[in-house]
């Protein structure tokens, strides 16, 4: 099964419409999420996740759901600072409203509030 994932996230799309990106997308997220839960091989996941991130052309596309994933992984294995790093490097990137909004979730769930009132602060300069 990881040979077909790896022949399928190998084909790129070569057009720029974000439709063909998006399936990519969730191809290599379907990918991650088998090394993770299948193969239960956390160290493959995350690489997996960081290729996808390193391959994805975030200057033409934003897909937040990809951030979030590859954050969520850190948490579910207690890597708190990946995950902030992670959320800061999305947000830096592609700021979008659900990266926020996943970021804000997640910062209040580890009750750092004086971090949440920064991320509402981006959150309302980005909205406007």
């Amino acid at each position: 099964v990881r040979d077909i994932y790896e022949r399928a996230v190998a084909q790129i799309p070569l057009v720029s419409e974000k439709k063909y990106w998006k399936r990519y997308v969730y191809l290599w997220i379907y990918y991650a999420l088998f090394e993770e839960l299948v193969v239960e091989d956390v160290e493959r996941s995350r690489q997996v996740y960081q290729t996808a991130l390193r391959v994805i052309p975030h200057t033409q596309f934003t897909f937040a759901k990809l951030w979030i994933m590859a954050a969520e992984l850190e948490i579910r294995n207690k890597n708190i600072e990946a995950a902030r790093k992670l959320f800061g490097r999305a947000i830096g990137m592609c700021p979008k409203p659900s990266l926020l909004n996943a970021y804000i979730k997640f910062e209040k769930q580890m009750g750092n509030t004086d971090r949440c009132r920064i991320l509402y602060q981006k959150y309302l300069e980005y909205s406007s």
